[in-house]
């Protein structure tokens, strides 16, 4: 101002406002409060000041001052939706939201407030409210890009992506050069794994602003998803050069290290990302069964109850199934946790789709059979005897498939059905519906609370009886009328586990069929070695540190014994390899002690790795059901400790139907006396090499036919049963 020309504040304040709105920053704050030095009650120089400090970044500054302009002018619309802007960019996001509704009730056809209220409702998770918001800021606007901008988040947030995608692209045409659009825009589509236009305008994102943040971690997630482990793993890196504490961009982080066999950088970055987010649930979870593979179970316990209390369903199934492997978990708490997954899984007003039996039997019983398994897999193999040898001139089978892949034994089941139903891409009511229009009588889910099989459709009542097969634990829905076992399993009188189910026991549960392409047998290596090579071919994670303590008191007993331990390739990973290593070391078992061995290997040459064993010990309390009838028939006796539940007592039930109950033994003393004792007597051991094959061959668990037949008989007498209480 030159005092020489005097000007009005009306004067001075247009004047600040032409300088605010052409970026002249300095020059309008300087008006500004030369206005406010003159009247410290002027309302709209308050207000602006305010604006000025929001938009630099200063929204603690902002609020105070147009919250007094706002005192002085109640009903300003523009003031009350400003002051909504600096509240959310506070964290006060209630606030926000009511001082925007204020601007709205003040100003009907207000589009930016609109926006700005369904930015806040996006803020604080309400998507559908946000979403609504954004449509009407549309009604009155139909080009304003922000609010097409924001709507693409908001669908994004709520899981419509073809709406979002297209929202998003309405704004790029609107403003093709806005980097954001083109980050969100490329995030959206890689996330749907459209990856050729993704990368587009990911690149096309990095030209406009080369070093955003956002933008540099998109890149990693695409990378992360072509497989381009190193490449995401080093835009990673570059995000938290300029976000250190983004505690999601330390867990993907961790992901890509995790794929990349990283495992000890992988621990520390989802420890990094606990720090900075102790709630982060995907990182309490991820970080469990990384932890579970070295050994650390007590630890990884911790974290995946805390994931679990997320309440949801495959955290709580992962926490679950970590507890199956831990030596200290009692029956008590795990039917709690299979019970928390049924009450997290299950829609507690879900409705049976059947609701009474049949009048007549039908000549022919229609049973399903639901599983995620059909294919090359432990489960698939198990129940192959039954599928392959049913009777179909008395049974109609349906096969309800999810395989996340397909391969040789896929194809063999198809062939084996009747009718084969893949249920990818359905929702649980969708599934159960098309099982309750196919008629089924009888309905099996196998392998219960394990990988991807979603054993919650039984939960809808879909076919009047139902049938848990192959399960760790109960399912814990009272939907669920069966579960099968034997004898063996679970000793009429003496079962410790708790069951939502009937327990339904077949004459014998296990059943294989012969191993395609395997070698012959080769004669007894202890004889050429001149030492006794124990072994254990089961997943590492099973491998919990009182089965090493007692593995190391055997190797002590038995001079100049070796230890070979194989799982897929994972010793392949030199953390992983270092903490088995240092676990025997505590018990003073020098590394020449142990084979480690790591190879990806076809059936023959896995199966042919029993050539360089004498004596298998199976983990506990998760025995091994496949790798003892593998060991078995490659002619390698197996030493178990009998459990009190399914999961522990898997390989001494196929033990004791091959004839074999000596080796399956009820204490830790006897299992080490057992081994001992076997590893004592070569000439016991050469017998057995070449018997084995034979009496497993001449067991219940290798009659396919008689298997099929006893567990049609079962579906029979469960039809009869179920009949005769109906009258």
């Amino acid at each position: 101002m030159n005092p020489q020309q005097p000007i009005t504040l009306e004067q001075a304040l247009q004047w600040a406002i032409d300088h605010h709105q052409a970026g002249r920053f300095q020059e309008a704050e300087s008006l500004y409060r030369q206005i406010l030095n003159a009247d410290p009650n002027q309302p709209d120089a308050l207000h602006l000041l305010g604006v000025m400090a929001h938009q630099a970044g200063q929204a603690q500054d902002a609020v105070p001052m147009i919250q007094k302009a706002l005192a002085l002018r109640p009903r300003q619309a523009e003031m009350h939706n400003n002051l909504g802007n600096a509240l959310r960019d506070l964290g006060q996001i209630e606030a926000a939201i009511q001082s925007c509704r204020r601007a709205i009730a003040l100003k009907r056809r207000f589009p930016e407030a609109y926006n700005n209220l369904g930015t806040a409702l996006l803020q604080q998770g309400a998507f559908q409210q946000a979403v609504k918001q954004f449509r009407k800021a549309l009604s009155q606007q139909p080009n304003y890009v922000a609010a097409h901008k924001n709507l693409g988040v908001a669908l994004r947030s709520l899981g419509n992506t073809d709406a979002a995608i297209a929202s998003l692209r309405r704004a790029l045409n609107l403003k093709p050069h806005d980097p954001e659009i083109h980050i969100n825009l490329g995030g959206l589509l890689t996330e749907t794994a459209r990856f050729d236009e993704a990368i587009t305008h990911l690149n096309r994102a990095a030209e406009l602003a080369p070093d955003h943040p956002e933008n540099l971690h998109n890149l990693a997630l695409y990378h992360q998803r072509q497989g381009c482990l190193a490449e995401a793993i080093s835009h990673y890196h570059k995000v938290l050069a300029h976000r250190p504490k983004d505690a999601e961009a330390h867990f993907n982080l961790a992901q890509a290290l995790d794929k990349n066999r990283q495992l000890e950088e992988a621990i520390q970055s989802y420890r990094k990302a606990l720090t900075l987010d102790p709630g982060h649930l995907g990182s309490h979870d991820n970080l469990a069964i990384v932890l579970s593979r070295t050994g650390m179970l007590d630890e990884a316990l911790i974290h995946a109850e805390q994931a679990a209390a997320g309440g949801q369903p495959a955290m709580i199934k992962n926490w679950l199934n970590l507890q199956l492997a831990h030596p200290e978990t009692t029956y008590d708490a795990l039917f709690k946790a299979c019970v928390n997954w049924r009450d997290a899984a299950v829609d507690p007003a879900c409705k049976p789709l059947i609701r009474q039996m049949p009048k007549e039997t039908p000549p022919r019983l229609k049973i399903g059979y639901l599983s995620s398994d059909f294919r090359d897999h432990p489960v698939g193999r198990n129940v192959a005897p039954l599928l392959m040898n049913h009777d179909h001139d008395r049974f109609e089978i349906t096969l309800y498939a999810e395989p996340p892949r397909e391969d040789h034994w896929t194809e063999r089941f198809q062939k084996a059905a009747d009718r084969w139903q893949n249920i990818a891409g359905l929702s649980d009511l969708q599934v159960a519906r098309r099982i309750r229009k196919d008629g089924i009588h009888i309905m099996v889910y196998l392998a219960g609370l394990f990988d991807t099989n979603r054993v919650q459709v039984a939960a809808h009542r879909p076919a009047p009886i139902q049938v848990s097969y192959h399960s760790g634990t109960t399912t814990a829905l009272e939907q669920m009328d069966y579960w099968f076992t034997d004898e063996a399993l679970h000793p009429p009188e003496a079962t410790s586990e708790q069951f939502s189910e009937t327990l339904f026991r077949l004459p014998c549960f296990y059943a294989y069929p012969e191993p395609e392409q395997a070698p012959p047998i080769e004669p007894l290596p202890a004889r050429q070695n001149g030492y006794v090579t124990f072994a254990s071919l089961n997943n590492l994670s099973k491998i919990n540190n009182k089965v090493i303590q007692l593995w190391a008191a055997i190797l002590h007993g038995a001079a100049d014994a070796r230890l070979m331990l194989k799982y897929r390739d994972h010793l392949d990973i030199p953390y992983l390899k270092q903490c088995i290593i240092e676990r025997f070391q505590k018990h003073d078992i020098d590394t020449e002690r142990l084979i480690l061995i790591s190879a990806l290997e076809d059936h023959p040459s896995h199966m042919a790795r029993y050539h360089q064993a004498d004596i298998a010990l199976d983990p506990f309390p998760f025995t091994g059901a496949t790798t003892t009838f593998q060991a078995l028939w490659m002619g390698v006796p197996v030493i178990t400790l009998l459990g009190k539940n399914f999961i522990g007592r898997m390989a001494g039930d196929i033990l004791i139907h091959t004839g074999l109950k000596e080796l399956a033994t009820e204490s830790s003393d006897a299992y080490c006396k057992q081994a001992l004792a076997l590893a004592g007597d070569l000439d016991r051991l050469e017998r057995l090499r070449h018997t084995l094959r034979d009496q497993l061959l001449a067991s219940p668990i290798c009659h396919e036919n008689q298997y099929a037949q006893s567990v049609e008989s079962s579906y029979q007498t469960m039809w009869r049963q179920r009949m005769k209480a109906r009258t």
